[in-house]
């Protein structure tokens, strides 16, 4: 089971940048679809333990989601946890 999540690239190759206007939104999303399945927090781990994960980690053969991603799912991560604990008092 899962959700996975496709972000455009906003350069071809190198880091496969995306732009500050997808990672908000990926940052919104991932948020959305933690309230929707009742997740309480995101955990990025760096391997498959965790419940935020990225394709490479199952398909050894690609890169995907690219090195600009890849460094930034911690950062996702508490960025979500960050919206998710702010939320509570909403509920």
């Amino acid at each position: 089971m899962a959700i996975t999540i496709e972000v455009a690239n906003k350069t071809i190759g190198d880091d496969w940048g995306i732009s500050n206007e997808a990672y908000e939104t990926l940052i919104n999303l991932c948020t959305d679809i933690c309230k929707r399945n009742r997740i309480e927090k995101l955990i990025y781990t760096g391997n498959e333990i965790g419940n935020l994960t990225t394709h490479n980690m199952f398909k050894k053969d690609t890169e995907c989601p690219g090195p600009y991603l890849k460094a930034h799912m911690g950062e996702i991560a508490k960025k979500v946890n960050e919206n998710l604990k702010g939320d509570r008092n909403k509920y």
